[in-house]
């Protein structure tokens, strides 16, 4: 039986950020009325981007039955990002639970995420939940579940179509890998999606929440996580927390470019190894990401796979001396403007006291003798913080030889954007210089 009202003081804010879906805002709401928990145990806040349909009428005519606000911003194209923030602002209650319009909550998904909060107390960072969302994936249809979903009842469903990968968050291999215990993962926060979850008002608000420049879809929320993350909160996989995504038309291809614009904020903001990474898994040609839309049950989280090859590569190379490929550099180029990718520990030639050094092994970078004259810089080289023209040439190392499968690309691309008239001296293997003049 759905839960019933009291007068106890919210634990948790639904915030429903929405835009021209009032069927689909409808289902959502519908869903969160018949929770089994005391419905006054949350409030919910749809915060609408600019909607020009019945969104408003839809929200208010629940008034009666949840405990109901409805903002609205105006419609100046897709603002997710700053909808999510306008919701959380109206909220009161200690927690927050960010759902999307559309996704279809079990019946027990408020006391699902609050059960996993109260577990982690108040007085530091606590947890920030990632909520099982069934039929949740853009990269494979299932056409049948609207019709499904008419017809059986959510917890029904779930059981029917248990066996159904096409019904399995696209997550799902990821979380079974890890056991569902994230911390096993050096990047978890790749794998927070805002759909379906939950974070305390406290650490979401230290944080200043989403990042408003964000603009049009992707990435927003997956900077949110890493934020989360680096400030302390725990990320957890709940697949108590279940909901279910109804079916609705999407345009993955659409949105290639504002996920490419907003993975090179999140490192344009805070450069660094991870962001540098992300940044360029994101910048894939549209090709390569129309490759990827074709049913695919199981998503990988590139960047953990990329994380996890380059520091299984830097223990090999940790002893690779790359000096001869300097020396032929400090040849060629006495006085100049040098940026060395692949730096290692090695010392820079006479004369290169203002050349930029930069190399993916921390560890490594740690073991330099500091140097007022010379900056050092942790990363890979795929997307660097220096604006175009910045050196007179660029040399890679043959630190990066086992990098260069995956990355080589679009090392080669960011060197020539930053040293685009001069020589690009490469070393990437045995050879003094693989393709040793490009311009």
């Amino acid at each position: 039986m759905p839960g019933t009202h009291s007068e106890a003081a919210p634990a948790i804010c639904v915030v429903i950020p929405t835009y021209n879906r009032h069927e689909l805002l409808r289902r959502t709401l519908e869903s969160l009325a018949a929770q089994r928990t005391d419905l006054a145990t949350f409030e919910v806040v749809v915060s609408d981007d600019g909607s020009a349909d019945a969104t408003a009428e839809v929200a208010q005519s629940f008034a009666g039955r949840l405990r109901l606000r409805y903002v609205f911003q105006p419609d100046e194209g897709v603002r997710i990002a700053t909808a999510r923030n306008c919701g959380a602002r109206l909220a009161t209650a200690p927690v927050l639970l960010f759902l999307d319009t559309g996704v279809l909550a079990g019946p027990d998904l408020v006391a699902a995420h609050l059960q996993v909060h109260r577990e982690y107390p108040r007085t530091a960072p606590g947890a920030a939940v990632m909520g099982y969302t069934h039929g949740f994936n853009p990269l494979c249809s299932f056409p049948e579940l609207a019709t499904m979903l008419a017809v059986h009842p959510l917890t029904e469903l779930r059981e029917l179509l248990a066996d159904d990968k096409r019904f399995r968050d696209v997550r799902h291999h990821e979380f079974e890998r890890y056991g569902f215990d994230l911390r096993r993962m050096y990047v978890p926060w790749t794998m927070f999606w805002t759909m379906n979850a939950s974070v305390r008002t406290a650490d979401f608000r230290a944080i200043g929440g989403f990042d408003d420049q964000f603009r049009g879809w992707g990435s927003e929320d997956i900077d949110l996580g890493r934020r989360l993350a680096a400030g302390g909160v725990q990320l957890i996989a709940s697949r108590e927390a279940w909901a279910v995504e109804s079916p609705h038309e999407r345009d993955p291809e659409a949105s290639i470019p504002s996920n490419f614009a907003n993975a090179g904020r999140m490192f344009e903001k805070e450069p660094g190894l991870l962001t540098e990474m992300y940044a360029a898994i994101c910048s894939r040609s549209a090709r390569e990401s129309r490759a990827r839309i074709n049913d695919v049950y199981e998503w990988r989280p590139d960047l953990e796979y990329a994380y996890r090859a380059l520091l299984a590569w830097s223990e090999k190379a940790r002893c690779d001396d790359p000096a001869p490929g300097w020396g032929m550099a400090a040849q060629d180029l006495p006085g100049k403007r040098v940026l060395v990718i692949g730096c290692g520990t090695t010392s820079a030639p006479r004369g290169a006291a203002a050349w930029t050094l930069l190399d993916y092994d921390e560890e490594l970078l740690r073991r330099r003798v500091p140097s007022t004259s010379r900056t050092v810089v942790h990363g890979l080289g795929a997307r660097i913080a220096f604006p175009d023209g910045s050196f007179d040439a660029v040399v890679v190392t043959s630190r990066l030889a086992g990098l260069w499968g995956r990355w080589g690309s679009k090392i080669l691309s960011e060197a020539r954007r930053l040293a685009p008239e001069t020589q690009i001296l490469i070393q990437t293997g045995a050879q003094p210089a693989v393709g040793a003049v490009l311009s």
